[in-house]
Parts: structure tokens; sequence; C-alpha cells
């Protein structure tokens, strides 16, 4: 959506996000960016539509690097002993 952001102001697009999709949509109701979700290999796969697929394609890299400085760490992961435990007998 961020790399939407842009193109959008520049080129008068609107667009909204179609959360229970996982979508962005023109407002005339066409897709503009679509993820797919595999939750057992922990993989996405990104489609882009071709009438903004350039656009995306240059922006794409910056900013997820900006998103992971923005964000200070790559993960959490989990953490060893603390909260959680139980008192055992």
């Amino acid at each position: 959506m961020d790399c939407l952001s842009d193109l959008a102001s520049s080129q008068n697009i609107e667009f909204c996000p179609s959360w229970q999709e996982n979508a962005v949509k023109a407002r005339n109701g066409d897709y503009l960016v679509w993820c797919h979700f595999n939750y057992t290999d922990a993989t996405c796969q990104v489609f882009v539509d071709t009438s903004v697929y350039s656009h995306i394609q240059a922006q794409m890299n910056s900013k997820i690097e900006a998103l992971y400085a923005s964000s200070g760490s790559k993960g959490k992961g989990k953490s060893k002993g603390g909260m959680g435990r139980g008192k055992g007998v």
C-alpha cells in the first residue's frame, strides 16, 4: 500500500484496502495487488496487476528496508524461561 500511495498521488488513482481478501483494489473494483499466504511453510505470494507492476517493482525493496529499519528488529523470537512457567509439585 505504501508503494501504491506514491503512485496514487502522482497519477490521481483512488484505491482502498480489502483486508478480508488480503488485497488492494482500485475504486472501480479492479484488483491492483493481492497476497496469498501459505501458513504451513510461512510464505507469501504477492500478485501485482500489470498497470502498477513497474512502479511497485521499482520501490518494493526500499520500502521493505525502511519498514525493517523503523521496527528495530526483524522479529522477536521466543524467549527461554520467565513468564508462563507453571509452579509444579
